[in-house]
């Protein structure tokens, strides 16, 4: 005869992973029914919504460097990856070639994007830099696109805000 696979545990212990156990399968219930509550069109509508997608950090590896990188989702689906620039940071230097996001990061940690530029030289850079809107904390800078048409392509995906001027 073949042994239940809770028979080497204690009465206690029985209790306890049974209880973990309907936790879990209420937590599923919860979350199904609330997946429920949403319309199919309001959550394509919420997928449409450029929104940020935080990067694991790799603060815990050793020997490796903390990378300030996060990953913003456009409208497309399309998923960008940018460099984290505090407002404090910043160096004209590092947004040249660059579709930048201005981000304006709340107490509770949501970023919300206030605009987006195509930024190509040093110049232009200074200039984004010294109008920034006083609600801004941060830049976030997209370097990996090559083209100035690929960049326009993020800032159509990501935001309304025209491109700024080259000088």
């Amino acid at each position: 005869m073949t042994g239940h696979a809770f028979d080497h545990l204690t009465l206690e212990e029985r209790r306890t992973r049974l209880d973990a156990q309907a936790a879990v399968l209420a937590n599923q219930q919860a979350a199904h029914r609330f997946a429920l509550q949403i319309a199919p069109a309001d959550r394509a509508a919420a997928e449409r919504v450029p929104r940020e997608e935080r990067l694991r950090s790799t603060a815990g590896l050793r020997g490796s460097p903390v990378l300030p990188l996060s990953a913003w989702r456009g409208r497309s689906g399309r998923r960008y990856v940018v460099r984290v620039l505090p407002i404090r940071k910043i160096d004209a230097d590092e947004l040249c070639d660059a579709a930048v996001i201005q981000v304006c990061r709340h107490a509770s940690g949501l970023a919300e994007i206030r605009g987006v530029s195509i930024i190509g030289t040093v110049a232009s850079a200074r200039a984004l830099i010294a109008g920034l809107p006083a609600d801004v904390t941060e830049l976030h800078a997209h370097r990996l696109a090559e083209s100035d048409a690929e960049r326009a392509a993020i800032l159509a995906d990501l935001g309304t805000v025209a491109p700024a001027r080259r000088r």
